[in-house]
């Protein structure tokens, strides 16, 4: 699931030096590599994503309906991969678009009209979007 980077200015910069890659340090051919080294592997990605719903799951001071919209909005944000502030109003957008239906049908509007309130309340989102 890497992309191609291409890294034949570096060669035009420094036409001496090596350029290899993170983990393995083998040299890189041609310029272009296609596999992003510093990638989480999908084993980690699984084990993070596994703890994190366990670590939900063990608190002890909200209701299951929190704990199912915490974990819904943790899964959207770790698959679309939301790097900075301004990414939390489209993430919005699109968590309420594609599980709408899924929040309706379980009864947890209320339970996500909260925790959006929450990130209002943290500066997170603003309020007039």
């Amino acid at each position: 699931m890497g992309c191609k980077v291409n890294i034949s200015f570096l060669a035009k910069k420094l036409p001496y030096s090596q350029i290899c890659g993170t983990k393995v340090g083998s040299s890189l051919k041609n310029g272009v590599f296609d596999v992003d080294s510093e990638d989480d592997s999908t084993d980690e990605f699984r084990w993070i994503r596994e703890n994190m719903f366990n670590q939900i799951n063990e608190f002890t001071d909200v209701n299951k309906d929190e704990k199912l919209v915490m974990q819904l909005w943790n899964h959207h944000v770790m698959s679309r991969k939301v790097l900075s502030l301004n990414h939390i109003y489209e993430s919005c957008k699109e968590i309420s678009l594609k599980y709408s239906n899924f929040i309706l049908k379980k009864n947890l509007r209320r339970n996500f009209l909260l925790h959006l309130l929450n990130l209002v309340d943290h500066s997170l989102l603003k309020p007039s979007k």
